[in-house]
């Protein structure tokens, strides 16, 4: 099994928050409101599904959402709201992009390239970053080993009301 435990100045165990089994978490922490959120994929009866913990300081459950894609990049914006990008195996060059308050979404961006990574701006905005398939690309080259894919890289930029303000691609 994973968990998450809390450490002591000393390196001693304080607490320790057990996720699931077959539970696959990545970390980000909340500064302002002293939370920390364990995200990312899971498999369970040979389905695969993301899920998204919120826990406090002493690694008690605050929140637990399962979702049918998995999250792979997750941001805390300045409004404490949480940016989260998802990816879908059967369509790899799309994400989906969805905006959470205490984990409720409160909107969804529709972002036409695939694996992404977010990061918070100082303004309150975000940008994504993430890579497609140069033009004459085969999309059977993103999931043959064999094949190197071009692809080109995006990055688009967010404000703090989730508009979009600016995108570049990079070929």
């Amino acid at each position: 099994k994973r968990f998450f435990a809390k450490l002591s100045d000393d390196l001693k165990v304080e607490q320790i928050f057990t996720l699931k089994e077959n539970q696959y978490p990545n970390v980000a922490f909340d500064y302002e409101k002293d939370r920390i959120i364990l995200f990312g994929q899971a498999y369970e009866d040979n389905h695969e599904y993301g899920f998204i913990y919120t826990l406090d300081t002493d690694c008690r459950q605050k929140a637990y959402q399962t979702f049918d894609l998995v999250p792979c990049s997750l941001v805390v914006l300045k409004s404490e709201e949480l940016a989260v990008s998802f990816y879908d195996r059967s369509n790899m060059i799309k994400s989906h992009l969805r905006i959470f308050n205490t984990l409720k979404e409160i909107k969804t961006i529709s972002i036409d390239f695939g694996f992404t990574e977010l990061f918070r701006c100082d303004d309150g905005g975000f940008a994504v970053s993430g890579g497609r398939l140069s033009p004459g690309q085969p999309y059977s080259a993103l999931v043959t080993d064999s094949v190197q894919p071009d692809m080109d890289r995006i990055v688009a930029r967010y404000n703090s009301k989730h508009t979009l303000l600016s995108r570049k691609n990079y070929l």
